[in-house]
């Protein structure tokens, strides 16, 4: 018996110690001493038959395993075994690939609008000829904004609901939107009839920056009317969640303290919304140079100031995304996944919502009878599992995490890994689970 190589300790400042592996996801928290042979000795290992009920306890959760297992064989494994899955889908569909919006920093080209009559049909056949080998399909609304083919949406909703019933599928559908168009009617409509379970909307930080950056088409703020909008997203009934995305540079991050605070008293009463925190970066497209013009971060200042954020949110009570990126396969990108695709608004079919423009990214189209027109090796470029090759990736402790296929794309350009971020301070990400699930756990008990 031996510490598993994916198993992190971390101490964690009170005398305890958080416990954590990557490939089981076991998560806990214990006092030093209990821990303090593998804190001695790294390279600890035991006769099974002389583990400590405590040392029995860390064997079936992962933290302790067998010495001779293969454990990368294992972590790889979880990735073939998921990719192999023929009764499972997820679809992006791009009812408008146009916008109301011209946020400064966005990088695609709107050059088209509403999702064409026979895109709807085709994909309908598309959904319908597959369903009978399904047990689960999950739709995502991108764009160019979703919801300004809100009844394409309706549509093709209905009809997957409709026809997962019939086949025993299990359906759920996200939808990421800028929110200006979000209004009570529509997202309870969304919610109750299309199986929408999961909003994502931004918001730049306060509202002088945010209209700055998130403008209208034509000039005009949109700050005001997405709050609104979230507000009464409060009053639908259902399970659903609402991530509010936090775009930064370090001009928004210095003005977040009463920002936050104003989200703490309007939405952390209701545990269905979420925070999380994105750095803008230059991904291309006609905004080039006006992104240049905002106050980026390098690598390092946004490692800092997005974990600041996160403390601050967690601190106000706020629920994010850490214990999702941590988990088996969290950290992959949709785009590796050989059962994701994306149908645009004329029938190509993409893998990467954020190359649009990049031939390597138009693996296909869709044709009017539902069948795909699939070219292979461009298809191949975003689902080969790079990293199973990659000895850095092979070695890393967060390898059950991202596979290293965190970002396909990147690894395209720069014939390199993209490692997550949180590989550069993983202790500060445990502490920082720690921390949420604490509150979280004070909160239910003070209920």
């Amino acid at each position: 018996m031996r510490r598993s190589r994916y198993t992190v300790i971390v101490e964690d400042g009170d005398g305890t110690h958080l416990i954590y592996n990557t490939l089981s996801a076991a998560f806990l928290k214990v006092p030093g001493s209990a821990v303090q042979f593998l804190l001695d000795d790294p390279d600890w290992s035991c006769p099974s038959g002389d583990l400590s009920p405590f040392q029995r306890y860390l064997h079936g959760l992962g933290v302790l395993v067998d010495s001779e297992l293969d454990e990368g064989e294992a972590s790889r494994g979880l990735l073939r075994d998921h990719h192999a899955r023929q009764d499972r889908m997820e679809l992006f569909l791009l009812p408008h690939e146009n916008c109301n919006f011209r946020c400064t920093y966005c990088y695609e080209a709107f050059a088209r609008n509403k999702m064409e009559p026979w895109v709807v049909e085709a994909a309908k056949q598309f959904v319908l000829k597959r369903s009978g080998g399904l047990r689960s399909l999950q739709t995502s609304w991108f764009g160019g904004e979703p919801l300004l083919g809100y009844d394409v949406i309706s549509e093709l909703s209905a009809f997957f609901v409709e026809v997962c019933r019939q086949a025993g599928v299990d359906y759920q559908s996200g939808i990421t939107t800028n929110g200006y168009l979000l209004d009570e009617d529509k997202a309870r409509h969304l919610v109750r009839e299309c199986g929408v379970r999961q909003f994502q909307i931004t918001l730049d930080g306060p509202c002088e920056q945010h209209d700055r950056r998130r403008h209208l088409l034509g000039g005009g703020g949109t700050y005001e009317r997405i709050y609104r909008n979230l507000l009464s997203l409060k009053g639908v009934e259902g399970s659903f969640n609402v991530l509010i995305r936090v775009n930064f540079d370090h001009e928004v991050g210095g003005a977040m303290d009463d920002f936050l605070s104003r989200l703490r008293d309007d939405f952390t009463d209701d545990p269905r919304f979420l925070v999380h925190f994105f750095p803008i970066a230059n991904l291309g497209g006609d905004t080039s140079d006006e992104i240049n013009d905002l106050p980026l971060c390098d690598a390092n200042a946004t490692r800092v100031l997005e974990y600041q954020l996160l403390e601050k949110a967690v601190d106000l009570g706020f629920r994010t995304l850490t214990r999702d990126q941590l988990g088996p396969l969290s950290s992959t990108c949709y785009a590796s996944d050989p059962r994701n695709l994306i149908i645009g608004a004329d029938g190509t079919l993409y893998k990467c919502t954020v190359a649009f423009d990049d031939p390597r990214n138009h693996v296909g189209v869709i044709r009017p009878d539902g069948s795909l027109q699939i070219d292979e090796a461009r298809f191949g470029l975003w689902t080969e599992h790079a990293g199973a090759s990659d000895p850095h990736c092979r070695s890393c402790t967060l390898n059950p995490t991202c596979q290293g296929m965190a970002c396909p794309l990147h690894r395209m350009n720069t014939e390199s890994r993209a490692c997550v971020p949180m590989r550069a301070d993983l202790p500060r990400t445990i502490r920082l689970l720690a921390r949420e699930l604490s509150q979280e756990a004070e909160r239910c008990q003070s209920r």
